[in-house]
């Protein structure tokens, strides 16, 4: 799919390394201020021919911005607290960015009308896969990764799948906390958790093994975890798939108090109490720290 291809921009050269596993993690790699995303691309084929080749910031000033910070290296120009709009906005401008380089090159214009046409498709798909969780019950309920999010607190993900992985960015309150990759066979080089694992104490350092729950009663998982000053990096072996997941120390924090008013699984709940998530005073608590 050609929407896979801007998955893999602008990854630094201390990621080389981590070609067979990692290469593909640096889903959004641009900014983006938050914005309301457009039912369409909105680019036309006379912006295409018109269109210059974009401009490549020069390689010391983005190691300046991430040197000594490995797992923000990882997470590209994603950025914890995004809205919805804000991550959707990024990605349409990378799609757009991938799709104008490809449509550019195309000399058929019935070709080029395809690829705009194919686009446009790629978006949509994404922004299909919205979820929001408010207390009616889902797939993701029966899913491996239900244990990832709760019921009445004010949560929702947004699913984009492509050939190298599935990616699950969750939000709570409207704010981006969460990044679940499930990494696919095309993005580990065929490598197994073992050899992954390897990989990622060569780029993040020595860390132990254990095996942990990711929640109260959930199963345990063979993981291992690295952190820095903003983010936590798990790589998870999840039956038979491998994981990555990142998430935002800050709501790590804060999550017991942001889950308190969480239906237990398997319980349903009016809708007025499906809008009680938090106080006043504790949801503008909770803001005003970020």
């Amino acid at each position: 799919m050609g929407g896979a291809n801007f998955y893999m921009k602008h990854v630094s050269r201390t990621w080389v390394a981590l070609a067979p596993v990692v290469l593909a993690m640096v889903v959004v790699a641009g900014s983006a201020r938050p914005a309301a995303a457009e039912e369409e691309l909105a680019f036309t084929l006379d912006e295409v021919e018109a269109a210059t080749t974009p401009k490549v910031e020069p390689e010391a000033k983005t190691q300046s911005k991430t040197k000594g910070a490995p797992i923000a290296n990882a997470l590209g120009e994603l950025r914890w607290g995004m809205s919805k709009d804000a991550l959707l906005s990024l990605m349409k401008k990378r799609i757009r960015a991938d799709y104008t380089t490809r449509i550019r090159a195309e000399k058929d214009i019935m070709r080029q009308d395809a690829l705009y046409n194919e686009a446009n498709a790629v978006f949509r798909r994404i922004k299909d896969g919205y979820v929001e969780f408010n207390g009616r019950k889902t797939g993701w309920d029966a899913s491996a990764v239900a244990e990832e999010f709760t019921h009445g607190s004010g949560e929702a993900m947004l699913v984009v799948d492509d050939p190298s992985a599935r990616d699950l960015y969750f939000f709570i309150h409207g704010r981006l906390w969460k990044w679940y990759r499930e990494l696919k066979p095309a993005s580990m080089g065929g490598g197994d958790f073992d050899s992954i694992s390897e990989v990622l104490k060569d780029q993040f350092g020595a860390t132990s093994e254990r095996n942990e729950p990711r929640s109260e009663q959930g199963a345990a998982y063979r993981m291992l975890t690295w952190a820095d000053d903003h983010t936590r990096l798990s790589a998870i072996r999840r039956g038979g798939e491998s994981c990555l997941v990142f998430e935002e120390s800050a709501t790590l924090e804060r999550l017991a108090m942001l889950r308190e008013s969480a239906t237990p699984r398997g319980q349903k709940r009016g809708g007025v109490l499906d809008g009680v998530i938090m106080t006043t005073a504790q949801r503008e608590a909770w803001r005003d720290s970020h």
